[in-house]
């Protein structure tokens, strides 16, 4: 226990007085509760009207950014020439294209929830479930009969339809029908 030695004897050591220490540590302890509510109510309540100050400027910047920001973007896009985003409202299926998939996505899950159309083609239910290179000629010119007998427009429609009847189109007419409904 050579080494160890009391706080005492070690700040006499020193120079310092045990006094001098506690008056140091009041004033560092009264400085650091100095914005206690017991302590200065005064400064509290100022502190606390800064920091409020403090966040509503912040909020009030962040606003005013979003609003330059969107301001600048709307400005730039009319100096560019770019045409502002115009949503159509999607009509029904008879006014898809074939250009917008999500149009013929939709008209065919709408088409799947209702009754299935026939163009005058029952006797072709028969080929259900047949793959579309195992038709003979013959069978193809059933095909080819009705397709030539209806008007282009409708081309894709009985399309659906058999799509929707798991009736495959024979390769002998596929180019016929992709040709019609392409117009």
């Amino acid at each position: 226990m050579s080494g160890w030695k009391p706080v005492n004897t070690r700040l006499k050591n020193q120079g310092m007085a045990a006094g001098n220490q506690q008056e140091q540590r009041g004033a560092e302890s009264s400085m650091r509760f100095a914005y206690n509510r017991r302590s200065s109510p005064f400064i509290y309540r100022q502190i606390k009207k800064e920091r409020m100050d403090i966040f509503v400027i912040g909020i009030c910047s962040l606003l005013l950014l979003a609003i330059v920001a969107a301001l600048t973007t709307k400005f730039a896009r009319r100096k560019e020439g770019e045409p502002e985003v115009v949503m159509l409202a999607s009509g029904d299926c008879s006014s898809c294209d074939g250009t917008d998939d999500k149009c013929e996505q939709v008209c065919m899950m709408e088409a799947a929830t209702k009754e299935v159309e026939y163009y005058d083609d029952e006797e072709l239910d028969r080929f259900r479930g047949r793959q579309s290179d195992q038709y003979t000629d013959k069978e193809a010119e059933e095909f080819a009969e009705v397709l030539y007998t209806m008007q282009p427009h409708e081309a894709k429609g009985w399309n659906r339809s058999l799509i929707l009847r798991d009736i495959n189109v024979p390769d002998q007419i596929k180019d016929e029908l992709i040709a019609m409904i392409e117009g």
